[in-house]
């Protein structure tokens, strides 16, 4: 199963980094997908998993090689859809 570490940096050194963790394709999709805030120019929004890095910032976008890479038309990478399925059912008992 994939661990998706979610990072924000804010190229102020008084504010420290805002990092996150997720198993989820999906909200991490969303994660970069989503402005910070309209007023800041100098964030740096990065998802990190299996030792690749991708950053969405004023001069990168790789939010198409996440997507391409771990969410395929709407569904999650199937080994994980799979085993989320089966979590979701055994909640439901």
């Amino acid at each position: 199963m994939a661990f998706f570490k979610l990072k924000i940096t804010h190229g102020l050194s008084r504010h420290p980094d805002i990092i996150t963790t997720t198993h989820d394709p999906k909200r991490a999709l969303q994660f970069l997908k989503h402005d910070v805030s309209p007023y800041s120019r100098g964030f740096t929004k990065i998802v990190i998993v299996d030792n690749k890095q991708y950053v969405k910032s004023l001069a990168q976008n790789s939010i198409a090689d996440f997507q391409s890479d771990y969410v395929h038309d709407g569904e999650c990478n199937t080994s994980i859809s799979l085993l989320s399925k089966l979590l979701f059912l055994g909640w439901n008992k």
